[in-house]
């Protein structure tokens, strides 16, 4: 199944993949046959480019009053036995000057809280994260929606059709990488799949 991206997602654009489930939760007797749904987006940073100006382009007119929903099916996915995460393999990073510019920030910013702990004035870590960074210009990222995946997010197949996604969205965009990021459920059910098929899913940062 081909991945349909948005018009204002380029390729060779390094891209972050961002999904949240999205469930319309009808009233049902028993609680049960509501509707999941999984959202996706794809966000790039902003580039430079000329688009080619397009013409809109026309329907002809029908007289249906309902339309024809398409049943969407996804392949069945068998977890099998759980496998644990790799072993951890250091690293080193040669980050020391930004590393020591963070541990001085912070501690500026401890040592100016304590100089008057009852009275207050000196904003909490985030505040003063912003007023230090001030000077920086921060840039709009672009940000394209992805089609709807009519499915409960819970279900391994779902998390299974994601992971694959994600790699034909990275085929598609020519990246050597994607980053995908979920909140914590889904993201502990897509580790169980990419630790048992590490070669498989090894581009899905």
């Amino acid at each position: 199944m081909a991945i349909s991206l948005p018009s204002n997602i380029y390729p060779g654009v390094p891209s972050t993949l961002a999904l949240d489930y999205i469930d319309r939760l009808e009233e049902t007797l028993k609680g049960g046959g509501t509707s999941h749904r999984l959202n996706g987006i794809v966000i790039q940073p902003m580039v430079l480019t000329v688009e080619a100006s397009t013409t809109a382009a026309t329907m002809p007119k029908q007289k249906r009053r309902s339309i024809t929903q398409t049943q969407f099916v996804l392949s069945s996915f068998n977890a099998g036995e759980r496998v644990g995460p790799p072993a951890i393999k250091p690293m080193s990073l040669d980050c020391s000057d930004a590393v020591k510019t963070a541990q001085m920030k912070k501690f500026t910013w401890h040592m100016t809280r304590q100089i008057n702990t009852t009275e207050q004035k000196v904003c909490g870590w985030t505040g003063f994260n912003i007023i230090t960074r001030d000077e920086i210009s921060v840039n709009q990222d672009t940000v394209g929606y992805l089609p709807t995946i009519n499915a409960p997010t819970t279900a391994m197949s779902t998390v299974n059709e994601v992971l694959t996604q994600a790699l034909k969205i990275k085929e598609s965009l020519g990246l050597k990488d994607i980053v995908r990021i979920s909140h914590q459920a889904l993201y502990a059910k897509a580790a169980d799949i990419t630790w048992k098929y590490p070669v498989n899913f090894r581009p899905i940062v």
